[in-house]
């Protein structure tokens, strides 16, 4: 793949603009053409609401290459995800869950996503979600069918004390999305978002390895700060990627 080209951005980043119109200028105000959506953009259980964002976006020539990351419930209504990432035409949802009922509701999961020609990806969320650690997650993985895998949030995985590019052999195979995301740390541990490449992560170290890895899913950009005017920093993070990319 050209990973520059198929870059896009994480509709989060983008939570306090409610108006999907605005939200998908936003995208091409950052040079991009592509998001991966957010609960923000729309209530994927509210069937009624999937064309109008569909539309909205396709209308603005931005392509929709994901969701999530939606919180399985293991009710029946969880179809919903599924329904809606085909009336969009992407096949990536990022998931996460409690641990009580996460489980039963990924093994549910697992069967929509053979029947609906769908992967889905366990976001990786720091230290302090019980799904940060790749033990748990192999653990998880190791449990279900080959549509189940993990979106690669680089940034949190660092946060819970592991290298995400070790991460790209642990999970060679299974990673259908990555989420480039970069922090900074102070002497007690907070974090703060910053451009990507420019704290923890050595970007070009990943880049290369992901290349390597025949890496084919959505390469998702997030920068969670500057909520209220996003797309300086997100431009920059796009800059920074494309840089990146050229010189490998």
């Amino acid at each position: 793949m050209d990973l520059s080209k198929e870059l896009s951005v994480k509709g989060y980043c983008f939570r306090e603009f409610k108006d999907n119109r605005v939200v998908a200028q936003m995208v091409k105000d950052c040079g991009l053409d592509r998001i991966d959506l957010s609960g923000c953009q729309l209530n994927y259980k509210k069937p009624d609401e999937h064309e109008p964002a569909i539309e909205i976006f396709k209308q603005a020539g931005v392509e929709i290459v994901g969701i999530g990351a939606v919180q399985l419930s293991g009710e029946a209504d969880d179809e919903e995800y599924f329904k809606f990432c085909r009336k969009a035409g992407c096949n990536v949802i990022s998931v996460g869950g409690p641990p009580g009922t996460f489980p039963r509701a990924l093994t549910q999961a697992d069967k929509w996503a053979g029947e609906y020609g769908m992967k889905i990806a366990i976001h990786n969320h720091g230290g302090y979600d019980w799904l940060g650690s790749s033990v748990m997650l192999k653990h998880i993985l190791s449990g279900v069918s080959d549509n189940v895998g993990l979106c690669l949030d680089t940034a949190w995985a660092i946060q819970a004390g592991e290298n995400p590019i070790k991460w790209l052999d642990i999970f060679k195979g299974r990673i259908f999305a990555v989420h480039f995301k970069d922090f900074t740390f102070d002497k007690n541990g907070k974090h703060e978002d910053v451009i990507v490449g420019e704290g923890a992560l050595d970007l070009p170290a990943f880049v290369t390895g992901l290349l390597d890895s025949d890496f084919n899913g959505p390469a998702i950009i997030e920068y969670e700060a500057d909520k209220d005017n996003p797309v300086p920093a997100l431009t920059e993070c796009v800059k920074s990627m494309r840089k990146v990319i050229a010189g490998i």
